[in-house]
């Protein structure tokens, strides 16, 4: 799952920095999101989001699928081993945001050099 979630990332950072030779901004992002890959890290992430509430919000599978639009992921058992296992459900995700960017970094290194 978290491969489709990067490569959703990937094609929208692509779309958002066409032409970013001419953009003012390096901002790509708003907001970082860090994808739950097990039980353990869902426990980790919900609890930074209630610990952070200011800076981060958890989101459910079932929310997470309305933001990224996208079909649930084939683990990789299915595709190499055991062609009976199932997909990998959306665990949830944390959106980090209140000053969390993504930046494009050749861009950011450059402009340190000027």
């Amino acid at each position: 799952m978290s491969n489709q979630l990067i490569g959703t990332a990937i094609q929208a950072t692509k779309d958002s920095s066409d032409g970013l030779e001419n953009s003012e901004s390096i901002v790509l992002s708003e907001s970082i999101w860090r994808c739950a890959q097990n039980a353990k890290q869902v426990k980790q992430l919900k609890k930074t989001a209630m610990d952070l509430p200011q800076l981060c919000q958890w989101l459910e599978g079932d929310e997470l699928q309305q933001v990224f639009p996208i079909k649930e992921a084939v683990s990789e058992s299915k595709t190499t081993a055991d062609p009976s296992t199932e997909s990998t459900p959306l665990l949830g995700a944390l959106r980090m945001s209140h000053g969390c960017r993504v930046i494009h970094v050749p861009s950011y290194l450059q402009g340190l050099w000027l």
